[in-house]
């Protein structure tokens, strides 16, 4: 038995060609979406490693294998490697052979549970560079969920010379404070706020009272009635207005006993700085 062929008249056809039309256009323009798309992602991926090959600080991206998958310019400064012998090459040969189990252990526990302390966060630690040589950085870190497991991309600066000024800093300032502490000169320095920030043993001596029962207590609680002095009044002038003045001063200690001194009170970017010297002989 022949099966019967079904007929559709000519409305019907055309209605089924109309339609496969409007699909095709619509796969048409859905392909020409897709294409902008690419397109516009291939443009900004350009854009980003423009301004990233060209940025002042190292930009470094890896797998999560632990493996630099980026590398900018600023990066070969920093650390000495070339782009094309640093690709595909693991992390750790960055990172001080002390802390590199720390680092492979903490990549593990990342990749297995998505969560890590420094992530947006900006923190100081040691790199490595090609010949050796280690050096302090500061980097942040940023991570991007893949099908194939978390992205990583550091941005570090290289601080040596924040460090060595640091240092320099500490060596010049711990200098004066070896200077003070040996000067035949009472010398006081007295807060904003009007606490004791620093005195040294000549000014002990002056002040007939042990330093550690001045520091960080404020001058005018430690001396009942200083206020209604004139050395008080001279103080507080070079203090609010930061005038520096000399004066030769009677001082009554609490114990009744009396002692002049000359006075050099001078402003200081912490306050105020008092420079005592001892004339009571001379006064005699």
């Amino acid at each position: 038995m022949v099966p019967k062929l079904q007929t559709k008249t000519k409305e019907e056809f055309v209605g089924e060609l109309v339609e496969t039309q409007r699909r095709l256009g619509k796969l048409e323009e859905a392909d020409r979406s897709n294409q902008q798309v690419v397109a516009s992602l291939t443009e900004s991926a350009k854009l980003f490693r423009t301004i990233a090959d060209n940025a002042v600080d190292a930009i470094i991206s890896g797998d999560n294998e632990g493996k630099i998958t980026y590398w900018n310019k600023a990066a070969e400064a920093i650390f000495g490697y070339d782009k094309n012998e640093i690709i595909n090459q693991p992390i750790e040969k960055l990172i001080p052979q002390m802390y590199r189990q720390a680092h492979k252990k903490g990549l593990r526990r990342v990749v297995k549970t998505g969560k890590t302390k420094i992530v947006g966060k900006t923190v100081e630690l040691a790199g490595l560079r090609r010949d050796g040589t280690e050096f302090p950085l500061e980097l942040s870190l940023s991570m991007a969920p893949t099908r194939e497991g978390p992205v990583f991309t550091v941005v570090a600066r290289d601080i040596s010379e924040r460090h060595e000024a640091a240092k320099a800093l500490k060596e010049s300032e711990e200098r004066y404070r070896n200077t003070l502490d040996n000067m035949l000169e009472g010398c006081q320095i007295i807060g904003f706020d009007w606490q004791y920030l620093y005195l040294n043993a000549a000014a002990e001596k002056h002040n007939h009272r042990p330093n550690e029962e001045l520091l960080g207590k404020k001058y005018m609680d430690m001396w009942a009635g200083i206020e209604s002095t004139e050395v008080f009044v001279i103080i507080r002038r070079c203090m609010e207005e930061r005038i520096a003045h000399q004066m030769e001063s009677e001082f009554i200690f609490p114990d009744g006993k009396k002692g002049w001194f000359e006075l050099s009170i001078q402003p200081v970017p912490e306050g105020i700085f008092i420079l005592s010297v001892d004339i009571t002989e001379r006064k005699q």
